[in-house]
């Protein structure tokens, strides 16, 4: 079982570091107000059900008004 998790990390920070790498170079041409990056829980410990509320809860999170007026609010509007 302690491989599976050590493998799960790694696949989830190779996903990150995919991520981060592009925004990095992003940022020095464009000026943003968020760089966000996501860490999703993609192993087979979850069921469906835990996949489902981890996702809704994403989404809720990024369409509630405070979080994008927070993120609007920034120098770059």
């Amino acid at each position: 079982m302690r491989d599976a998790a050590h493998s799960s990390l790694a696949s989830i920070i190779a996903v990150i570091w995919l991520l981060i790498a592009p925004a990095q170079s992003l940022a020095a041409k464009e000026a943003v107000n968020l760089e966000l990056v996501l860490a999703v829980d993609i192993s087979l410990s979850m069921d469906i059900d835990e996949q489902r509320l981890q996702r809704d809860g994403y989404v809720a999170v990024l369409r509630h008004p405070y979080v994008i007026r927070a993120i609007q609010s920034g120098p770059q509007g």
